[in-house]
Formats: structure tokens, sequence, C-alpha cells
């Protein structure tokens, strides 16, 4: 049930997809996932906080492996930016949600979020990283969103923004190169003596 909401929720939106919609996708009875969940905003919430949830997940795995492997800072960002993207891609019903919230005004999502681990997983994932000299006095919550941006938006405006430019998401060699330049972006310079970056 929490699979085929997920998906008529992205596809559909909130308002058009219908708990007798989703019972039908489920492949099972029309009164099931309202016997499982309650009214249709219970269910719609429980989809947000699993998709979240597994966000989380995603990002705190990437970090915990790189940092158990001995990961310089940059390699727990790379590590934490390639589980994001990856994440993304492998789920392309989360882009849609909360592209579909954003432009309801992010109320629920906002409100969801604030029960699930998704913002302190991403907050901590970076923490090692952020941890470093040229982070010192940088907010950690700017850093964050900058990083979401920069791995979310070629993705959720592939259709648009990005074929316009000539990229072209579907290629291969795109994801790979896109992941290293967020990284490159992102990932603290070494300063020489005159204190310019190398």
């Amino acid at each position: 049930v929490l699979d085929a909401a997920e998906r008529l929720f992205a596809e559909q939106g909130y308002d058009a997809a219908s708990l007798e919609a989703i019972g039908r996708r489920a492949g099972v009875s029309r009164g099931t996932p309202g016997y499982l969940f309650g009214p249709k905003e219970a269910l719609y919430r429980a989809v947000l906080a699993r998709v979240l949830t597994a966000e989380a997940d995603a990002l705190l795995e990437a970090q915990a492996r790189a940092t158990a492997a001995g990961g310089d800072p940059e390699a727990v960002l790379s590590a934490v930016v390639d589980a994001f993207v990856e994440f993304l891609v492998a789920r392309p019903t989360f882009v849609r949600l909360v592209e579909r919230e954003a432009a309801a005004g992010g109320t629920t999502l906002r409100e969801v979020a604030a029960t699930t681990p998704a913002v302190g997983a991403g907050l901590a994932a970076l923490g090692g990283f952020l941890a470093g000299p040229a982070f010192r006095g940088a907010d950690p919550a700017q850093v964050l969103l900058s990083l979401l941006a920069l791995c979310w938006f070629p993705l959720a405006h592939a259709d648009t923004f990005t074929r316009a430019l000539g990229l072209d998401p579907d290629d291969p060699a795109f994801l790979p190169a896109w992941k290293r330049h967020v990284v490159a972006l992102v990932a603290p310079k070494p300063i020489d003596n005159g204190g310019n970056h190398r």
C-alpha cells in the first residue's frame, strides 16, 4: 500500500490520488488503505515519513562506510554526495513528492520532516567534513542546503534546465561527472602561504 501510495501521490499529487485508486494500484480492496492508515492525509504523511527516513538512512550509511574506511573529509563528502544522487536516481518518486510539496507551500513536508531523522541525518552525515578548518564558522545548515541544491537541481529539472543547457542526464557519463563537480565545488581547497586557494 505504501509503495502504491508513494507512486500515485508522486504521479498525481495529493488531491488527485484517491484511497480507492491506491488500493487498486496496490492490488488490494479499495478499503484497505483506509483500514490500514485511516484518512488519506495520514497515509500521505506515512509516505513522506518513509521517503525522508530512507534518504536519511542512505546518507548516514554512506558517511559511516567512508569514515570506517578511514576516509578524509573529502572522501566522506564524496561518499555522501554519491549516496544522495544515487538515492534520487533510484527513487524518482522522492523528487516528485518534494517538488509537489514545494509547489503546495511545503507545510506537510515541514511538519513530517520534524518528526523524522532527515534533517539531523543530513547534518550528521557531513559532521566530519564540516569540522575541518576550511569550514570554521560556516553554518552547517547552509552548507547542507547548498549540497542538497547542487545534487537535486539537475535531476529535478532534467527535462527543463538540464537539457536546455545541453546536458543529458540519461548519458551514463553525466552522473559521475556531476558528482565530481559537486564535490569539487564544495570541498575546501588547500591554501598556500600567500592565502590563495590552489
